[in-house]
């Protein structure tokens, strides 16, 4: 007779074929038990707030009991005392239970966990804390600004909002930056003029020169080594087409805060960017523009966009909201756009540094021009640019419509604008005022406040212009710039590849929770009279081409506290399986 296992009948008229087919029931039970084992321990090794129970165990022929612990309760601190590999996960994630805290922590866990798991529905939406709202603020660029927490503990930023770059930046460690009170930009604000310190932030990371990223990040000095065995930090260089004006700094990673915007109502989530530290400015950076930070939105991998949107937390999506009075708007990631919007899709462009739309055709008055090509879209230029002898004959159109003659209106060293109109009344104004553009796809935008308005000393309106500035270069695209997107939301859509755009007054705008608001955004001492509606100073798109950056590339997250170095409970428990296998295959073939 061969050798059996234990739980095989011999039989007394069969040989080793009969064996071997007897073996089976014993050989599937011990491997259900393997799988059994293996199973509960993985569990326990997860977190789950399965332990395995000790003195209270008890056991019988062919089963075994684990009592279940949760997580949150004061059964698991007692197990995990004295036990360094659970002890520390009693400690960060011990609240009391029934609280308000207790609440907020279990919410904020399961949507963490979803977003890990692909789980984001279509109404998964973040706006920045403290606040969706944005801001229009003329003595700074005539842009829209948003608030915008960093670091731990969180910094307050007000950062202008510019979807021609890519890369969020502050001042940071200065070597030269802009005054930092906003008193010196004729502003009275209730906020501090913040400055981001690598070092006082608990979470900031230096990103070093040997990382993907900064392979790939955007800089015009690539003669510099970088030595693998003592690698330097990441450094960045932006430059922007206003005259020497750039940011420079080195790039690093830290939290953002964010709010939701539907569902839950928690505050504070944190999320993995990258920013610039950026300790050298020059240019309109000093005189006014951006000199809290400026947040670039473009479509690039190390954008916070799509740094959100590669670590799952939102869907590769946001939108900006303008309201037709240009005060406020909003700002929110990872809201999908309404199906019933128009829109047309993304051109992809390489380097990906902004939003590029492409034109059929533009409608002035009555005239309709078969204009095509491509155009920027562009919320850090204020005041919008086509070639001039388009724009020239856009005012001739308007002028011919509203029965009233053009002229140019030269300001400091040259022209301006080249159509402007002594127009005061609501027939004329309206006149003025028919302005649309023409998308691919046959998708219409109506501009709805295309005049730029020069009021004398007394606020009266003395003349109107149209609000694009010609260009003599004949290679430069149209650049739509912010003082033509009152009144509109639009959804910037990386994951599907279109921008749309609707109607809207912004009434989402959340003002109540911020520390600043409209009321809050005054100037101290007013300009001289006649001044524009819109200033002409811009933040365009950055020069330089960068490399492609993988689309793996993002900040490298905190290792979870349930995995150490050491052999886990579900590796031995892997290992315990195997070598039972093993046995029973060997005994097996012994028969």
């Amino acid at each position: 007779m061969g050798r059996g296992l234990p739980g095989v009948r011999e039989s007394m008229t069969t040989g080793k074929r009969q064996q071997q087919l007897l073996c089976a029931p014993g050989l599937a039970m011990a491997a259900f038990l393997a799988i059994m084992l293996w199973f509960g321990l993985s569990r326990a090794s997860m977190g789950a707030g399965a332990m395995p129970v000790e003195d209270e165990q008890r056991t019988e022929y062919g089963s075994f009991e684990m009592e279940m612990i949760y997580k949150y309760s004061q059964r698991f601190q007692e197990v995990t005392k004295g036990r360094p590999e659970w002890e520390h996960l009693a400690e960060d994630s011990w609240v009391r239970l029934e609280t308000a805290e207790f609440y907020h922590k279990l919410v904020t866990e399961d949507r963490h966990r979803h977003a890990s798991r692909n789980l984001l529905t279509a109404d998964d939406a973040y706006s920045l804390s403290p606040t969706n709202a944005t801001y229009f603020i003329r003595t700074l660029g005539s842009i829209h600004y948003s608030l915008l927490e960093l670091g731990t503990p969180p910094k307050l930023f007000l950062v202008g909002l510019d979807t021609g770059s890519d890369l969020l930046w502050v001042p940071c460690d200065c070597r030269q930056c802009s005054k930092a009170n906003w008193a010196s930009y004729g502003l009275d604000l209730n906020i501090d003029f913040a400055i981001y310190n690598t070092s006082s932030s608990t979470t900031s990371k230096p990103v070093p020169c040997t990382s993907s990223v900064c392979t790939d990040t955007l800089t015009t000095n690539r003669t510099r080594s970088c030595n693998a065995n003592a690698p330097q930090l990441c450094t960045y260089d932006s430059n922007y087409l206003s005259p020497n004006t750039s940011s420079s700094g080195t790039l690093v990673q830290d939290v953002v805060y964010l709010n939701p915007e539907t569902g839950t109502g928690i505050s504070n989530i944190t999320a993995d960017i990258y920013l610039g530290c950026g300790s050298l400015q020059t240019g309109d950076f000093l005189t006014g523009g951006a000199p809290n930070g400026l947040f670039g939105l473009g479509p690039a991998v190390y954008s916070v966009p799509s740094t959100l949107a590669r670590n799952n937390v939102t869907k590769n999506v946001f939108s900006m909201c303008f309201s037709s009075t240009h005060d406020v708007g909003r700002l929110v990631f990872g809201k999908n756009p309404s199906a019933s919007l128009q829109n047309t899709p993304l051109l992809t462009v390489d380097p990906s540094l902004y939003y590029v739309l492409e034109l059929e055709g533009l409608k002035a008055g009555d005239l309709s021009l078969n204009v095509s090509g491509e155009a920027i879209f562009d919320t850090g230029t204020s005041i919008t640019t086509f070639p001039s002898d388009v724009s020239k004959r856009l005012g001739a159109a308007l002028s011919s419509k509203a029965n009233l003659e053009s002229f140019s209106f030269s300001f400091s060293q040259g022209t301006l604008f080249s159509n402007c109109w002594n127009a005061t009344t609501k027939a004329q104004l309206e006149a003025l005022s028919s302005f649309s553009v023409t998308f691919k796809g046959g998708g219409v935008w109506e501009i709805q406040a295309p005049l730029a308005g020069f009021a004398n000393s007394q606020g009266d309106l003395e003349f109107v212009c149209l609000g694009i500035v010609g260009s003599e270069s004949l290679n430069a695209p149209p650049i739509i710039g912010f003082n033509f997107m009152g009144g509109y939301e639009y959804f910037f859509d990386m994951g599907t590849s279109k921008f749309s755009w609707g109607p809207s007054d912004c009434s989402g705008a959340n003002l109540n929770s911020s520390s600043l608001s409209p009321d809050g955004i005054s100037n101290i001492s007013p300009e001289s009279a006649p001044v524009p509606a819109s200033s002409p100073i811009t933040q365009p798109a950055r020069q330089g081409t960068p490399a492609t950056i993988p689309t793996n590339a993002s900040p490298a997250s905190e290792q979870s506290n349930a995995y150490t170095n050491s052999l886990s409970p579900s590796y031995i428990s892997f290992l315990i399986l195997l070598t039972t296998f093993l046995h029973l295959s060997v005994a097996y073939r012994n028969i």
